[in-house]
């Protein structure tokens, strides 16, 4: 949906807003974020699976509604659950008992970096350098 025209313009958040407009919204990215941790995705994929949401559904959801829908088809369609699983949350075990991210591990595991966190091995290739410009090698 990326790069339409016609959908007027974008609305900033006023400095008043608050984070998170509905209690489930910071719910949402918390496990979002959680299951990245399992690296069954990267960034691109992520926003790429909101992205790739019904016209229909990305038209009418709201911005969370968008990130926890995608994340529903990732987890999905990577086989980290089953569609039967994901629609009978009350099954008293879980295929991802034993992956829990729980509340005490999550400083050390955010800490650790994202799948977007690349180390840096070769130096600049491009830019400037003493007032020239140099050409990508």
């Amino acid at each position: 949906m990326g790069g339409r025209y016609g959908d007027g313009a974008i609305q900033p958040a006023s400095i008043n807003d608050k984070n998170f407009k509905e209690k489930w919204h910071s719910r949402a990215l918390a496990v979002t974020l959680a299951t990245g941790s399992l690296k069954q995705w990267n960034l691109d994929m992520s926003r790429h699976a909101r992205e790739c949401l019904p016209p229909k559904d990305y038209c009418a959801f709201s911005y969370y509604d968008k990130w926890i829908s995608a994340l529903a088809n990732l987890l999905v369609n990577k086989g980290v659950i089953s569609a039967d699983e994901f629609l009978d949350p009350i099954r008293k075990t879980h295929p991802l008992s034993s992956r829990k991210l729980l509340a005490a591990d999550v400083a050390e595991v955010l800490s650790k970096g994202a799948p977007t966190s690349r180390s840096v091995r070769l130096p600049q290739i491009f830019g400037r350098s003493k007032g020239k410009n140099k050409t990508c090698r």
